[in-house]
């Protein structure tokens, strides 16, 4: 290996950590391991110290806190410490201990030079660690074929990997309870499923944030699958989207009543969320039927808006929504880069309130006239400058995550959302380590590196099968089979 084992130790953490020094020496987690305390807001951190001890390396340690003044730290920040004697933890919040703990877990190794490892150990490192975004928000779908063995994995996953913000799309599988008949009813998901994956991503440290598609991506499927979760079963409600039954029909009153149903169930459920997605994007033939034809539909999808954001400002929640129809295809600005709108389109979404969160979803690189990848993304910076709360958001490129993530980063961006359209498929790994990097250290993730992250990603993820007792074949890794096709690589 042509690495020095500190460089390994620093490339194989998911996400990169600011700062990491090697010295000699191996801390062994044995029964009775010292584990010390700095900057603990109050004796539950110790309790939680211990039962991570506990759950992580099968032992039970010694926790104390230190009371001693320390230097200040950033948000989430935290110090690790770690010598042949104890490991030493500076962390002032619930949320940065769990990513200091998480940081140690990752470092961890079992003993070496034996058949079976009947303890583990810590290298003796010095780390100082914070993130660059305060928003690392993971996006995934519930789709009707989703295990929700699968989904508790990524969320687990999530929160270990320290993301800190979940947005959950059902497609089609929410129980609503206004409308029983919206979604697949053989696909259905009791409330009580609902209720343990918003439980678990609270205890992984997530802010969880419902999504609801309020204008394009009505049928609740991709474009590539020709399904409709609500007219497939009952063709009588065609009225409340335009004719092809994918966006929907803003000018019919209906439409806004059934939504909002839609939306309450899904506020109530989620607990009063702080944030709520309304989606918005890829509105394909808005304002075809005949009526929405003849109606000013700016102002139409103006007030469709306000309509959303009034109701959730009420409510103490903001509200999110995808970018791409608030730009204009025909500007040769964004040339390159998703934009879904047009003219009329972006002239509106610079007369909306500033306190909406915008999600700049792009997904494929752009390269200037030499070949070089762009490295500036001018449609976040568009949105940021306008005074826009603005999340980046990348899919499956790794490169193409951190560089977005990197120049939220620069930017002073709200934060960073990293999208899975689908849990299953060839990218798993680049997503969400792609993800993870960039909302937390995009800068050090850039960097080239000399192993490969698929190993480092599986371990990772088989911590957390292990949390979850599953043993099982198809529970295992980040592909139910090994010899499943790959799907073609399409988000829509």
């Amino acid at each position: 290996m042509s690495q020095s084992r500190e460089e390994y130790l620093r490339q194989s953490l998911i996400p990169p950590v600011q700062s990491l020094t090697l010295s000699e020496g191996l801390l062994p987690l044995l029964p009775g391991v010292r584990f010390v305390l700095q900057g603990a807001p109050d004796a539950a951190a110790e309790a939680e110290a211990a039962a991570l001890i506990r759950q992580y390396w099968h032992c039970d340690g010694c926790v104390t806190r230190e009371v001693a003044a320390a230097p200040a730290l950033p948000p989430e920040g935290y110090r690790l410490e770690i010598t042949p004697e104890q490991c030493h933890i500076q962390a002032d919040t619930p949320a940065a201990l769990r990513h200091a703990f998480a940081t140690l877990r990752q470092l961890s190794e079992p003993e070496r030079g034996v058949l079976k490892a009947a303890h583990w150990t810590l290298p003796c490192v010095r780390v100082e660690d914070a993130p660059a975004l305060s928003f690392r928000g993971l996006h995934l779908c519930w789709f009707p074929e989703s295990s929700p063995t699968n989904l508790e994995k990524w969320i687990r996953l999530a929160g270990y990997l320290k993301y800190n913000y979940l947005i959950l799309e059902s497609w089609g599988v929410f129980p609503f309870p206004s409308h029983p008949e919206f979604g697949w009813p053989e696909k259905k998901v009791s409330m009580a499923q609902v209720q343990h994956l918003l439980q678990v991503a609270r205890d992984a440290g997530l802010t969880v944030i419902p999504q609801c598609n309020t204008f394009g991506h009505g049928a609740l499927c991709r474009t590539c699958s020709g399904k409709h979760a609500l007219l497939n079963h009952h063709p009588e409600y065609a009225s409340l989207y335009e004719p092809d039954g994918w966006t929907w029909c803003l000018s019919n009153p209906a439409t806004r009543q059934y939504l909002t149903e839609l939306c309450e169930d899904l506020y109530e459920a989620f607990g009063a969320p702080p944030f709520f997605h309304i989606g918005f994007d890829e509105a394909y033939n808005a304002g075809s039927c005949s009526r929405c034809a003849q109606a000013d539909y700016r102002s139409l999808c103006r007030d469709h808006i306000l309509y959303f954001h009034d109701y959730f400002r009420k409510r103490g929640t903001r509200i999110l929504l995808w970018h791409d129809m608030l730009l204009n295809s025909a500007d040769p600005r964004w040339q390159g880069y998703v934009r879904s709108g047009d003219a009329d389109f972006e002239a509106l979404g610079l007369t909306l309130p500033r306190d909406i969160l915008i999600c700049d979803w792009q997904y494929w690189r752009v390269r200037d006239a030499e070949g070089r990848m762009r490295e500036e993304w001018p449609t976040s910076a568009y949105f940021h400058e306008a005074g826009f709360d603005t999340l980046s958001c990348g899919w499956t490129d790794y490169d193409q995550s951190v560089s977005l993530g990197h120049a939220a980063a620069q930017r002073g961006q709200f934060g960073y959302l990293q999208t899975i359209w689908n849990s299953e498929f060839t990218h798993t790994v680049n997503s969400f380590a792609g993800g993870a990097a960039a909302g937390w250290n995009p800068a050090a993730a850039r960097q080239p590196i000399g192993l490969r992250r698929e190993e480092c990603f599986t371990r990772y993820l088989r911590d957390i099968t292990l949390d979850m007792g599953l043993r099982g074949y198809t529970d295992a890794g980040f592909r139910t089979l090994q010899t499943s096709p790959y799907e073609l690589d399409f988000p829509g």
